[in-house]
């Protein structure tokens, strides 16, 4: 297996093959950081333990996360994960606990 997303240089966006399967997690620096909702593509995530896992749609759409963050100083990374691996995508902070991520979805 292999990481799905692949940042493009200079930019904020990420790409990855279309229909490929993409796993994101979270990791506590100071406190506790968890996604705690998810929309990609115009559609709901399902959130598991502060976990999701989605599929690579064509096009550039975009991902946005909110985060659960406790206190409200704790900091994280959202990572991506393959299997035992994973990957920095991210800082996460309680100060502002929403990101989009926008990923483009290649053939």
């Amino acid at each position: 297996m292999a990481f799905k997303l692949t940042g493009v240089p200079g930019t904020n966006r990420f790409e990855g093959k279309t229909g490929d399967s993409v796993t994101l997690v979270t990791k506590n620096l100071t406190g506790n950081v968890a996604i705690a909702r998810a929309d990609y593509a115009d559609k709901v995530l399902a959130v598991t333990g502060g976990t999701i896992t989605f599929k690579i749609v064509e096009g550039m759409k975009v991902l946005v996360l909110v985060f659960d963050c406790l206190p409200n100083t704790a900091t994280g990374e959202l990572l991506e994960k393959d299997g035992e691996n994973t990957r920095f995508m991210r800082n996460v902070f309680a100060h502002s606990p929403a990101q989009a991520i926008v990923i483009e979805g290649e053939s």
